[in-house]
């Protein structure tokens, strides 16, 4: 960092921690996600009878009911975006005889072309939601009052203030490091 960063954080009395540009789990999130697996582990142990120590059984199964539903925000369910094989349950298992054996060169172009136009189209519906409900979220901000805009050019240094959870009068001042 240089002077002019250090000279205002001691001014300011603010003490300058390290994070990377990117950490999913940095607000909290993964500490949630982790909270309701273990909730999920202790009701399916006492559902099924187990052994605390059998939990390690479950993990594909849960693994498993989190890869294979849908995600209301996205629309779709996350093993489709990312292997487009259509989701399963537990409970119904399917035997596919779609293709015949041998398959022919010409015929694998084909299913792989139609794949990856199907996976193509999947995608682009996806950004699409995703960039309607960002919209949404920024024409619902401006109709609110007492909401400026923010002007930011690249590697600017930004200053955040957010309201800590011990006192509502308390702010937490978090340097974020300009995005790329």
């Amino acid at each position: 960092m240089n002077q002019v960063v250090n000279d205002l954080l001691q001014r300011l009395h603010i003490a300058d921690l390290f994070t990377t540009g990117y950490t999913p789990w940095a607000n909290g999130t993964v500490e949630i996600v982790n909270r309701r697996i273990l909730f999920l582990m202790k009701s399916l142990l006492s559902e099924f009878a187990l052994n605390v120590q059998d939990w390690p059984d479950l993990v594909p199964l849960i693994n498993m009911v989190f890869n294979h539903t849908i995600r209301p925000r996205i629309g779709y369910v996350p093993v489709t975006i990312l292997t487009g094989l259509e989701p399963s349950t537990l409970f119904v298992t399917r035997l596919d005889a779609t293709l015949d054996l041998p398959i022919t060169p010409d015929r694998l172009r084909e299913l792989t072309a139609d794949l990856i136009s199907a996976l193509d189209d999947m995608h682009k519906d996806v950004s699409h939601r995703l960039a309607k409900q960002s919209r949404l979220r920024h024409e619902s901000r401006k109709h609110q009052r007492n909401v400026k805009s923010i002007n930011f050019s690249i590697d600017d240094y930004v200053l955040v203030a957010k309201r800590s959870n011990a006192r509502k009068t308390t702010y937490k001042l978090d340097w974020s490091l300009p995005n790329r």
